[in-house]
Formats: C-alpha cells, sequence, structure tokens
C-alpha cells in the first residue's frame, strides 16, 4: 500500500519546474493591457447611411446597447511554450500533444 502511495504522488515527471511556471506568470502579467469596460453597439449597426451590411443573412441582429466591464487581455498569443507548460502544470500534457516519433522516420 505504501508503494502505491508513494508511486501516485503528486509530482509527475512531466511537471514544469516551479521556475519555468514563474516565468510564465511574469511574462503574461508584464503583457497585460487593460481595457476601460464602457457601452457600444452590438449588432450590425450598418454604413454611414444606415444601410445594414448584410440585411439578408439570417444570423444578422439589429444593433443593440452592449455594456462591458473592463479588463485585462494579453497584448500578444499565448505562445506553444507557455502553453504546453500550463498542461504539464494541469497534468493534461498528453491530451494536447502528440510525440514526434509517431510521425517522423528517422
Amino acid at each position: 500500500m505504501l508503494l502505491l502511495a508513494l508511486s501516485t504522488g503528486c509530482s509527475s515527471p512531466q511537471a514544469p519546474s516551479d521556475i519555468k511556471i514563474d516565468g510564465v506568470l511574469t511574462s503574461a502579467k508584464s503583457n497585460l493591457v487593460f481595457v476601460e469596460g464602457g457601452e457600444f453597439w452590438l449588432g450590425d449597426v450598418g454604413n454611414e447611411s444606415g444601410v445594414l451590411f448584410n440585411p439578408i443573412s439570417d444570423v444578422n441582429k439589429p444593433p443593440k446597447l452592449a455594456e462591458i466591464e473592463s479588463f485585462s487581455i494579453l497584448k500578444t498569443e499565448v505562445t506553444w511554450g507557455e502553453f504546453v507548460a500550463f498542461l504539464q502544470d494541469v497534468g493534461r500534457v498528453d491530451d494536447y500533444t502528440i510525440p514526434i516519433r509517431d510521425f517522423v522516420a528517422w
């Protein structure tokens, strides 16, 4: 029983180091851009003369006033390396990666 408990502990051979996670977090925090909340028109507001851009589309909706709260967003996309570090941290790297050996004949 003790062997089973030791072999199924919290750490994973694929877990990223704390230093790597701290680096990802520091990078992400330094790349955040604040977006002020407010109101905007959501839907097909048309052109300057009021004509809808696409009046025959079934998914076209009349404009309505929408409101969003302030938020922060990254100014660049998440890198593959950052995403893999996240996957490793949550123990799901095998769900989203495929070993190269399956596709490459050396």
